[in-house]
């Protein structure tokens, strides 16, 4: 081999490192699947009940977070929740995360709103995450814990001088606790809530079938053949040392520490600690 091409200074360093280094479903509920008036008792194998006399309904009477049905109650009125009264969940499946969106008259008091399970609760906060056309207030309480549960109860605090409906309930397992339920978790065991991906919107993993997503917390595979091996350092990570990423996009996977730049810093923070490692696991389309 000519002198000029021997590996020399920090990429010998981190060749002979990495050459030493040893080898639930997510479900949503948004009651658009009903006609308004509906009764609901159960949806997608959840089960509904109430502390209220009248029954749970797909109500049209409010806007909603997305489509135009949310849960209500049949009063023949109003058609809304109100304080102290509880909807109650039951699940077919154990599970670990579960969102849920209160959609409340205006000025609600602050923690208006919780989510209850036997394995712990959420409370709302203080300000709406957002408002809609007609002034309803929406709160979007999130609970994820370490152990799962069966049964979930929505709740509207004594106190709190409100009245609401409910849209848009998201449950299933979220085993890294990124509030990601692992269903679509490009990073099922890796906490990454922002499931950043360069490669999107396909990472070609040519070792599977289907359509591959990973994320880049969970993806040091750069020639995205199935595995981490020396063929990433020299095939991809070693030319792209030093590139300039605006001009060299396909460099930007290397950039494991997202400091703008590919250097030995991106080698021992994501390739060294992936070799010999699949990528994943992720989410994978047919």
């Amino acid at each position: 081999m000519p002198r000029s091409v021997l590996p020399s200074g920090p990429i010998l360093c981190m060749l002979a490192s990495l050459l030493a280094t040893p080898q639930a479903h997510a479900a949503v509920i948004d009651f658009d699947q009903l006609r308004p008036g509906d009764k609901v008792t159960q949806i997608s194998g959840v089960s509904f009940s109430s502390s209220v006399s009248d029954p749970l309904i797909a109500s049209f009477r409010y806007q909603t977070t997305s489509g135009s049905l949310s849960l209500g109650v049949g009063d023949q009125s109003h058609e809304l929740l109100l304080s102290e009264d509880r909807v109650t969940l039951v699940f077919p499946v154990p599970i670990n995360s579960l969102r849920a969106r209160f959609v409340s008259t205006p000025a609600a008091t602050p923690g208006a709103f919780r989510i209850e399970t036997p394995r712990g609760s959420m409370t709302s906060s203080a300000i709406p995450d957002a408002t809609l056309g007609d002034g309803a207030e929406v709160f979007s309480v999130q609970l994820r814990t370490e152990k799962t549960f069966t049964t979930a109860d929505l709740v509207a605090d004594a106190d709190a001088l409100v009245a609401f409906t409910l849209d848009d309930l998201r449950f299933g397992l979220d085993s890294d606790g990124d509030g990601v339920p692992d269903e679509d978790d490009n990073c099922r065991d890796v906490a990454n809530p922002d499931q950043a991906d360069v490669n999107a919107p396909s990472d070609d993993d040519s070792s599977l079938r289907g359509v591959q997503h990973y994320g880049d917390a969970c993806d040091a595979d750069l020639d995205d053949d199935g595995i981490t091996a020396p063929s990433d350092f020299f095939g991809v990570f070693r030319p792209c040392l030093g590139s300039d990423l605006v001009l060299q996009p396909e460099c930007l996977a290397a950039d494991f520490d997202g400091d703008g730049t590919v250097g030995p810093s991106d080698f021992f923070v994501g390739l060294r600690p992936a070799f010999g490692t699949r990528p994943g696991p992720g989410v994978t389309e047919p």
